[in-house]
């Protein structure tokens, strides 16, 4: 058996040499342009949390660590994997898509509201039980508002800087200070009314609409007018303002009422596939055309026109009759280098359909080629070109199985086993290591040290994450993983390199 040395030295030597490329070496093409993807957030009423990507996605939950939430927020597109969703006992939040969830420092409180400050998303409002609650810090501390000690349904930023207002029982208030005190503008609506939902023009400075249990109200310059003309008298749970438009729904019909000249006239936009009234709903913020409604079964419907048209996506997200949904929230994220793209028909340029489409091309695609079975070695590209920090900023692309980086010497794969290896096996291998006679076969009809590079672990066992919590034989390469898979013994292929590319996306955030 042939030993191969190798030590952790290495390993920072090939960084080092890959982090020091010339200027000409580190410019990567564009990733083809498509939509920002959508991200919808549904809270279900005693069933739990759930999220869909795009319009046609499938629904996935309930997140087994946030039960219903009473109300959710998202931030921008720089903070697309950032969720806020306010529960019977505090405000939680996620950094990575509600995959896992933390407390913030609120505790104790039901919220029913977030409003996180467009201009400094360090700046948290929420409405509680006993009022308003504002954190400087991201979650981390908070200090009560004064003058609020009823429940508060709404919360939103003003026009101005600093400005919010907010709503609960029959009352509307306003802050100048970013929440710290408050003062009561309801003069005008009805006391006996409970105020639902605000909504501030985002054109039209201090012009305010709150949906209330007697119809819908706006305020401009103090004066607060009900809204009619085409629009049915009864109660109303929600209200959105854009450029161009006020919409506004009902718990009782499954109707989207939209006015485009400021709620003077009203158009009604049934909303099919819901069976009751409207209990959440959302507008995106960035595609203001774009709508989400949940009714009071646990189903949501989308549409990208203003509710002329909508879809429901991968079937109801519940549909428990009874388990109304209880809030929704919406972020579109940034295209990324793992996104699908079309494709290009063009002789230079391979692609692929596996992993939603992807495109090869030199030099990637001449090392590519070159490698034998690259698909078994290297696998089908994860993502477009991109450059990767990882590696100073270098051309890169991740594939299946390992990550190729463009140097100035050529095209490499990257120490990816080196880099994921656990450090224990790692520290056992310093001196010498062998490649175990398990994967010598395919250590050598693959590229060997060449491509595999040479091993960095002895071989053990390890679950490898594939949903059945097995442990298999593996062995970490200096750019990818070999797993022994017994239950393929008969098929002749037992040996396989592991998916190190989609451990590396989920590192990267992409997945």
């Amino acid at each position: 058996m042939t030993v191969v040395r190798y030590s952790r030295l290495a390993v920072l030597l090939y960084l080092a040499t890959i982090s020091h490329l010339p200027a000409h070496a580190r410019t990567s093409r564009p990733v083809s342009a498509q939509p920002p993807p959508l991200i919808i957030y549904a809270s279900v009423k005693d069933v739990g949390l759930f999220k869909t990507v795009g319009t046609s996605g499938v629904w996935q939950g309930p997140s087994p660590l946030i039960s219903t939430a009473l109300s959710l927020s998202t931030l921008d597109q720089a903070h697309w994997r950032t969720v806020f969703a306010g529960l019977a006992d505090g405000l939680y939040i996620s950094q990575d898509g509600a995959a896992t969830w933390s407390p913030t420092g609120l505790h104790g409180h039901p919220v029913y509201a977030i409003e996180v400050d467009p201009r400094n998303v360090n700046s948290i409002t929420v409405g509680t039980d006993r009022g308003t609650y504002h954190s400087a810090d991201g979650g981390t501390t908070w200090s009560q508002g004064t003058s609020i000690t009823i429940q508060l349904r709404s919360v939103v930023a003003g026009s101005a800087p600093n400005g919010l207002y907010a709503a609960g029982n029959s009352h509307v208030y306003l802050s100048t200070d970013g929440g710290a005190h408050w003062k009561g503008i309801d003069q005008g609506l009805p006391s006996r009314q409970t105020i639902n939902a605000l909504a501030v023009a985002p054109t039209r400075p201090y012009t305010l609409y709150a949906a209330g249990s007697l119809g819908v109200w706006q305020q401009v310059n103090g004066t607060w007018t009900a809204l009619g003309h085409g629009l049915p008298a009864r109660a109303y749970a929600t209200v959105s303002v854009d450029a161009g438009h006020v919409l506004v729904c009902s718990q009782l019909d499954p109707t989207l009422y939209v006015s485009a000249d400021g709620g003077l006239s009203w158009t009604h936009r049934p909303i099919k596939g819901l069976s009751t009234g409207i209990y959440a709903f959302a507008q995106d913020p960035s595609v203001p055309s774009t709508l989400i409604a949940g009714d009071a079964n646990g189903n949501v419907a989308i549409s990208s026109d203003y509710g002329v048209t909508w879809a429901v996506p991968g079937g109801a997200v519940a549909g428990t009759v009874g388990s109304p949904v209880n809030a929704l929230a919406v972020i579109r994220r940034p295209v990324l280098p793992s996104d699908g793209v079309a494709n290009p028909h063009r002789s230079d340029i391979a692609w692929f359909d596996h992993n939603g489409g992807h495109t090869l091309r030199d030099p990637f695609l001449s090392y590519w080629t070159s490698v034998a079975s690259a698909p078994d070695a290297i696998g089908y590209p994860l993502t477009e070109e991109f450059n990767d920090p990882h590696y100073g900023n270098a051309p890169a692309q991740i594939f299946d199985h390992m990550e190729l980086v463009q140097t100035a010497d050529g095209v490499y794969p990257a120490p990816l086993g080196a880099d994921l290896a656990p450090a224990a096996y790692v520290n056992s291998c310093q001196q010498s290591c062998a490649v175990d006679p398990t994967f010598q076969a395919f250590w050598s009809a693959h590229g060997g040290a060449d491509v595999l590079g040479p091993p960095v672990t002895p071989a053990f066992r390890q679950s490898i994450n594939d949903g059945t919590g097995h442990q298999y034989l593996v062995q970490y390469f200096r750019n990818t993983r070999l797993e022994f898979h017994p239950e393929l013994s008969g098929a002749g292929d037992d040996v396989r390199a592991g998916a190190l590319g989609t451990v590396r996306l989920l590192a990267l955030g992409w997945i």
